[in-house]
């Protein structure tokens, strides 16, 4: 059976250059490839194409039960009475039947699975090639074929072309478009882990996962779940294919299959080297070189997920114990062997003493695998593990979001053998679940101000930089600054203390516009993270990589932090159960949303919400749905804007306020959406107005500037950015105090100015919406040359930004007919022509009914129109979504 041969509807994708190759030449072609590589499927799709230009398609299909059947294949094509008896006489006959009433050399004949083909088949085969006609067919990868099909290549009578596997990119795009929406970052990696780009693999696996809602849609993403199982049907097909194995080759399989990859010396010690070889002869195993190593592994991984599961547990536990018995004698000498011995051990049920579980934890947890760590760390504690034990799995418990039994465990009178130092984690680690996880700021402060009195100052810097962080969090920066920098004035502060403290200090900093005490510190933080080791590194570079965005989103960097994000991410998605993988999407949706590319931006971010969902740290997720909200609201999406802050509210945690400005910007904007200006602006002014009291001054200026970029008054926020242009560092949030001013003295000339400075910077919506403006201020004035220079400048911009429907943008092209408006009619006009009553509009704004209707009145006579749907038309707006048509 190969992929494609019954699609079930899938689209065709990540095959169009080969198909091109085959329908741009006039030779015949042969497609090898594995069994469920997609042959098939290209094969329809070349003889859809070619078909229409022959005389005559005759399309076969080769099976094992007619590959003893002379001309067996084509039996529902040729003339019934051929004689095998006589082969030159019944090939003769056989292809004048092929052509039919046309002729050879306008034939085309396809032939799927040609290896199967019974010989006086493969025979007709070439001979009908070379008579002229055009052969298309398949091939499977390691079957033998018969002679007459291998000379059509060899005698060029056909072009050999070899199918690989779908590559991950093309492998997403296929999803994409079967599935009608994309899959989270996780899920594609384990998809294509999984299946190799295999596209029967794909298929069978996507549809089982589907029929038993392992793979779900929640907002735009698709997500599949870890205990996605075995199709029964790709799981008959892999036991089909082993079943002819002898028992020696089986027994190399399933040990492959409990611990892949492994060395071939440890396989054939374990097995023997015949068993080897015969199992890499039936290509069910495969070699590759790794350093000076020949590693043996199952030639897919599902074979290994098919095997495993046929085995009883016994049989695990005894081709465990055998693998880890012939790793121990040739000795461990990768780290990953260390690893995978332990693995073994643990799966065999050897008793392990606690400390080398503790030690097995610890790496599992470096590199991301929190499940299995939690696996190690509990089976230390089982196992009579101490206290040293307990903090381990503390730990992992902690990342992997199990917070109330941390609490439980850690949170009570530790045993009287207790030092400091394990006073001191427990402590750290109780007030961390207490906040981070349970939202419950005053008891995790008090918890680590009370641990700090009691162990010292021996052990009290890391408590004090956790309580650095916590208030960062708790949207305290400046009291942050204050406490993290006595840790990280202390020269003698150990290295964890001082990367907890850089994770406070620096993001306070940053949003407080002290961009250059960041930068200045940014080389020794990161000189820390990597001195760490894999133990510490992957759980506080993400403080260092935030402070990283803020700085390089105030300082118009933000291209080099993508880069850098961007490879984070791509590393953390190749770790199973990596906490920090919707981190680092959400940075890079925030980024994409702060150079205006709403549309990546809004997939980026949904990405994340997904990763994030059911291992969410720190409040990341909240984060993230406030950040689409602004996103699709500035894209004009007022349901989905809404949406994304429903989502908020029901996943915020209290007591974290370090994200209380796109919280209040993604409230802020989705209002708009629908139209809520004064709401909206009114948000914007008094989240900036409080960030600005708190000292937050270079949040505080974004969130005033999103004021102006809402409808504000110039003149209502021009004190404060001016404040913060003159306090903070960074050319952006000076350009915010420019736009504040251009747009108050209404020089159209200003606003192009500040729109060359909001682009130098990467931010081009806010550079669009600059142009924008000065379109219509020459527009105003008759200036009708700098009127079209200004209309293209801004259209230039948007085309990189997509979908984009902010107010400063209604000057433009699209609902100029705002601009004949007030504000409160403007208001009003946009809630009307979404459909909103009366009496609705009414008790949004607060007004009476007939205040309304006056209004709607005054609107309907300064636009020249009677009614509603006359107004959406006039305001470009579709009342289904709740945003412009078109953009």
């Amino acid at each position: 059976m190969d992929g494609g041969s019954a699609d079930g509807g899938w689209p065709f994708v990540g095959r169009e250059q080969q198909l091109a190759e085959i329908e741009n030449g006039r030779a015949g072609v042969v497609l090898v490839g594995h069994a469920g590589i997609g042959k098939s499927r290209l094969l329809a799709e070349a003889v859809e194409r070619i078909g229409p230009f022959a005389s005559r398609t005759v399309r076969v299909a080769a099976t094992e039960s007619l590959a003893a059947v002379p001309f067996g294949a084509f039996a529902g094509v040729l003339a019934s009475d051929l004689d095998p008896g006589a082969p030159f006489a019944a090939l003769s006959r056989a292809l004048r039947s092929l052509a039919g009433d046309g002729e050879l050399e306008r034939t085309v004949l396809a032939v799927d699975d040609a290896h199967l083909l019974d010989d006086a088949s493969a025979g007709l085969v070439l001979l009908a090639a070379q008579t002229g006609t055009r052969v298309l067919a398949t091939v499977r990868t390691g079957e033998r074929v018969p002679d007459a099909v291998t000379r059509l290549w060899k005698d060029e009578y056909a072009r050999r072309i070899e199918v690989d596997a779908l590559e991950e990119a093309r492998l997403d795009e296929l999803l994409h478009v079967a599935l009608g929406a994309p899959l989270d970052a996780r899920s594609r990696r384990r998809l294509f882990d999984a299946t190799q780009g295999n596209l029967l693999f794909v298929r069978e696996l996507v549809r089982h996962a589907r029929q038993e809602r392992a793979l779900v849609e929640q907002g735009g993403v698709w997500s599949l779940s870890e205990a996605a199982s075995m199709p029964p049907s790709i799981h008959d097909l892999i036991e089909e294919r082993l079943r002819s194995m002898s028992p020696a080759a089986r027994d190399v399989v399933e040990i492959l299959a409990v611990s892949e990859p492994l060395g071939r010396r440890v396989v054939e010690l374990a097995c023997t080297s015949a068993a080897c070889s015969a199992a890499l002869a039936q290509g069910v195993v495969r070699s590759d070189a790794s350093g000076r190593r020949d590693e043996l592994r199952l030639v897919h991984p599902l074979y290994a997920q098919a095997v495993q599961a046929a085995l009883s547990r016994e049989r695990r536990m005894q081709m465990a114990a055998l693998v880890a018995e012939t790793l121990r004698s040739v000795g461990a000498r990768r780290r990953d062997d260390r690893l995978r011995t332990a693995v073994l051990e643990l799966e065999a049920g050897v008793h392990a003493e606690p400390r080398s579980l503790d030690d097995a934890a610890r790496e599992a947890g470096s590199r991301g695998d929190l499940a299995l760590a939690q696996r190690f760390a509990r089976a230390a504690v089982e196992s009579g593990g101490d206290l040293d034990s307990m903090l381990v799995l503390g730990d992992i418990l902690y990342w992997a979001g199990e917070h109330n039994e941390v609490v439980a465990m850690l949170g009570g009178d530790l045993p009287d053998t207790a030092s400091p130092a394990h006073v001191a984690r427990a402590g750290l680690l109780v007030a961390s679940s207490l906040y981070f996880g349970l939202g419950r700021f005053d008891e995790a402060d008090a918890r680590l101000c009370r641990t700090i009195e009691r162990v010292g100052p021996e052990h009290a810097p890391a408590l004090v930089a956790q309580r650095s962080q916590m208030l960062m969090f708790a949207g305290r920066a400046l009291e942050s600054i204050e406490v993290g920098r006595a840790v990280l004035d202390e020269a003698a502060a150990p290295l964890d203390a001082r990367l907890r403290a850089y994770s406070g200090v620096l993001i306070s900093d940053a949003m407080c516009g002290h961009l250059s005490a960041v930068d200045a510190e940014l080389p020794t933080a990161m000189r820390l993270v990597l001195e760490a080791g894999p133990d510490l590194s992957i759980y506080t570079s993400a403080g260092v990589m935030i402070a990283t965005f803020v700085v390089r989103l105030f300082s118009g960097e933000l291209e080099e932090i993508d880069a850098l994000v961007g490879a984070l991410h791509d590393d953390a998605v190749k770790r199973a159960g990596d906490p920090f993988v919707g981190a680092w999407s959400l940075l890079l949706g925030r980024s994409a949303l702060a150079q205006g590319r709403l549309t990546e931006a809004a997939a980026r971010l949904r990405d994340a919400a997904s990763l994030l969902h059911h291992e969410d740290f720190r409040g990341i997720l909240p984060w993230t749905f406030a950040t689409l909200a602004q996103a699709l609201g500035a894209a004009g999406d007022a349901d989905g804007a809404h949406e994304a802050v429903d989502a908020l509210v029901a996943v915020r945690p209290p007591g974290m306020h370090h994200i209380d400005v796109d919280v209040e910007l993604g409230r802020a904007w989705a209002a708009s959406a629908r139209g809520e200006r004064s709401h909206a602006r009114e948000l914007a002014e008094k989240i900036g107005k409080s960030l600005m009291e708190a000292g937050q001054l270079a949040t505080g200026a974004l969130a005033l500037h999103d004021a102006l970029r809402l409808g504000a008054d110039p003149g209502v926020v021009i004190d404060g950015l001016d404040e913060a242009a003159a306090k903070c560092e960074g050319r952006v949030v000076a350009t915010f105090a420019r736009h504040a001013h251009a747009r108050g003295a209404k020089d159209a000339q200003a606003l192009l100015d500040v729109a060359d400075a909001f682009e130098e910077a990467g931010w081009r919506l806010h550079a669009a919406e600059c142009a924008a403006g000065a379109r219509g201020l020459a527009a105003a004035q008759g200036l009708r040359v700098r009127e079209r220079e200004a209309a293209m400048r801004a259209a230039t911009l948007l085309a990189a930004c997509g979908p984009a429907a902010t107010p400063m943008l209604e000057t433009g092209d699209h609902r100029q007919a705002l601009g004949n408006l007030t504000r409160r009619e403007q208001e009003v006009a946009l809630l009307a022509a979404r459909g909103m009553s009366k009496r609705e509009i009414a008790g949004m704004l607060f007004l009476s009914v007939r205040t309304i209707g006056n209004h709607i009145n005054h609107v309907y006579a300064k636009l020249g129109i009677g009614s509603r749907e006359e107004l959406r038309v006039a305001l470009d707006i579709d009342s289904r979504r709740g945003g412009p048509v078109s953009q």
